[in-house]
């Protein structure tokens, strides 16, 4: 976080008016995250560690299959639009 919070001033320097027209994204997230970090540290501390790691392993998994399934749509959808392509595009 430390590194993050050096690059800050550089990014803000360099997309000034990109991170400005956008602001009501960036309070939100920086709202979010503060939050989450102090309501996450509290349900942290009530959660016993063994049903954390299964939490973790399971939504770990999930994410997995998710990204298994849609990679392999993806896949077949090139396919597909490689086999579908006329000929004279290539």
């Amino acid at each position: 976080m430390i590194v993050d919070g050096a690059r800050m001033p550089v990014y803000f320097a360099m997309e000034t008016r990109g991170m400005l027209a956008h602001w009501p994204v960036l309070v939100t997230t920086i709202a979010g995250v503060l939050v989450g970090t102090f309501w996450g540290g509290q349900l942290l501390r009530r959660i016993d560690e063994r049903t954390f790691r299964k939490f973790l392993y399971s939504l770990i998994l999930a994410l997995g299959v998710y990204m298994l399934i849609h990679g392999a749509m993806a896949a077949n959808s090139w396919k597909l639009i490689i086999e579908l392509w006329p000929e004279n595009f290539v």
